[in-house]
């Protein structure tokens, strides 16, 4: 009897899951696709932000900036402004899937900047309520200091494609 619940609950969610896939909205997509098309090519010194809803949450991609890290290596150090509109508390981390991208190879984020960076990782855990704003840093160790990067962001547990991205000329 266990077996026949357990199997029935795993074809539950499954079929919720494909029905949440089909029903996708692809005018929110195109529209989220081409309002960062038109800006994708913003320059890192612009520090001209772009921001999307993804899910219950908003993320602005502010803006960039280039340091060390405490092995004196290249780092980039992006700047977000989360927002949490879900009714529970919420943090960047485990609300938002940050990635970048350098020639098309994902970047390690980095955890340790030196000293001169200025560099805070504190508010990524951060709860925050609804309603709330908050400024994030994250850092991510580069290949090169002269390729530019291209930021992504989706919501960390979506059925959705939506993103929000920009990219940035490091130079």
């Amino acid at each position: 009897m266990k077996k026949i619940i357990y199997l029935t609950l795993i074809f539950a969610f499954i079929l919720t899951a494909l029905a949440g896939c089909m029903n996708n909205d692809n005018e929110t997509l195109s529209s989220v696709s081409s309002k960062h098309n038109d800006t994708s090519n913003e320059t890192a010194s612009k520090n001209e932000s772009v921001d999307g809803d993804l899910g219950e949450y908003n993320v602005k991609i502010k803006s960039c900036r280039l340091a060390k890290d405490y092995e004196d290596k290249d780092i980039v150090i992006v700047n977000y402004l989360f927002t949490n509109n879900s009714d529970d508390n919420a943090s960047f981390t485990f609300a938002i899937s940050d990635k970048v991208f350098q020639d098309g190879v994902g970047l390690n984020k980095c955890y340790t900047a030196a000293d001169s960076a200025k560099y805070s990782s504190d508010n990524q855990s951060k709860d925050i309520k609804k309603g709330a704003t908050l400024d994030v840093e994250v850092a991510y160790k580069l290949n090169d200091s002269t390729t530019p990067i291209e930021v992504e962001c989706s919501e960390l547990i979506s059925f959705s494609d939506e993103k929000v991205t920009k990219k940035f000329n490091i130079k």
